[in-house]
Formats: structure tokens, C-alpha cells, sequence
């Protein structure tokens, strides 16, 4: 396994699948891993601290935001689940400035068989689960874009694979952070943005 970071972009590798657990990653040594400095590692670590114990991270990716001190990401994470076959979530992760060390959930969205991906033609990409989700994301960065475009294509093929359909036993860690979306209104409302708000760019701040 090892880690790779460029700028706003954290990409996790695995070898054989081997299970990475936070607390492991933050005791491995300098020689295995080296944390990036400054933000980054702060949001890292918080992001970490936040899973359940058996579940890793994939990608995380910074997105952009309506209000430039908030900081939010787009995080994938993985697990084992009852087959022993990978199952894979889109967390959306907060944090109220750059410097902030408390991470929120403020958006939880499964990887289903019948889930969708698409490119929306200005920097970002849509993840459409019918009738469910419409969700439209912008990464900070080209690169950062296309990384997690190309995870996520990997994770829809891993969940048409073993055919996870919604209201089966797959993805029943969904609830657990469901039930732990605590982030303030506004980040949930951006979230749940359609492709209007993002682009008028509403000024919600200060609002509700």
C-alpha cells in the first residue's frame, strides 16, 4: 500500500486489499508514509478520526465552495461487507475554515448498481442515483476532477459486479453515517445544490 498526495487531491492505494485502519495509518513511520504538511494534513487526520474502525479511504478530493473559508471534500470510502466483497461510499466532509480541525458530515451517498456518472461540462461531474440522488460536484483542480471520476468508475463497476442494489443487505453501514450528518444547514444545502444554484452561486451565507 502507499499514499499519494498532490495539492488538493489524497489518493490511497492498496495492495492485495490489504485493510488499512486509521489508527495504523497514523502510527506508520516516516518510511511508509509521510503526512503533507500544513492543511491538508490537519483535514486528513480529522477525516481519519471520523471513520468506523474497518472502514478505509479511497480518495479524498477537494471541492469547491460557495464561501472560501469553508473547506469541504468529496471523500470515498470503502469496506468489506457481508460477502466480503468491496462495498464503496461517497462521504461529504466539512470543515468551517482552513485552519479547522473539526470534521462534519454533511452529505452520505452509496455506490449503487443502478448509480450513474457523468461529466457536467464545466470543471465538475454528476453522481445520479434515479429517483434518489442528483448530485453535482466540483473539484478544486482538473486533475483532482478526473482522479475522482476515475475512482468512482471503478467503484460503479465493483457495485454492477455483485449487482448492490438499493434495499438488498449491501451497504447497510450506510446508516451509521447517515445518522452522523451534523453539519451546519448551510454546507447540507450545498450539498444538495442542483446545477442552477451552483452556477447562480447564491450568496446563503448569514441566511436561515
Amino acid at each position: 500500500m502507499f499514499f499519494g498526495v498532490v495539492s488538493d487531491l489524497f489518493v490511497v492505494y492498496y495492495e492485495k486489499n490489504e485493510p488499512i485502519f486509521p489508527q495504523q495509518l497514523l502510527q506508520l513511520n516516516a518510511t511508509h508514509f509521510k503526512l503533507p504538511s500544513g492543511e491538508l494534513q490537519v483535514h486528513l487526520k480529522a477525516m481519519f478520526e471520523m471513520l468506523r474502525k474497518e472502514d478505509k479511504i479511497k480518495l479524498a478530493v477537494r471541492l469547491e465552495s460557495m464561501n472560501e473559508q469553508h473547506r469541504r471534500y468529496l471523500v470515498v470510502v470503502k469496506t468489506d461487507g457481508r460477502q466480503d466483497t468491496e462495498e464503496n461510499m461517497i462521504i461529504g466532509c466539512d470543515f468551517d475554515s482552513p485552519d479547522s480541525k473539526q470534521c462534519t458530515i454533511g452529505m452520505v451517498v452509496p455506490i449503487w448498481c443502478t448509480t450513474s456518472l457523468s461529466l457536467d461540462g464545466d470543471g465538475g461531474f454528476k453522481v445520479i442515483v434515479p429517483n434518489k440522488y442528483n448530485h453535482t460536484f466540483k473539484p478544486v483542480s482538473v486533475q483532482a476532477m478526473w482522479c475522482a471520476l476515475q475512482c468512482l468508475h471503478r467503484c460503479l463497476d465493483t457495485a454492477q459486479r455483485y449487482n448492490y442494489y438499493e434495499g438488498s443487505l449491501y451497504l447497510t453501514w450506510e446508516g451509521y453515517y447517515t445518522s452522523h450528518i451534523k453539519s451546519d444547514h448551510r454546507y447540507i444545502t450545498e450539498w444538495q445544490h442542483n446545477e442552477e444554484l451552483w452556477s447562480s452561486r447564491i450568496d446563503y451565507l448569514g441566511h436561515g
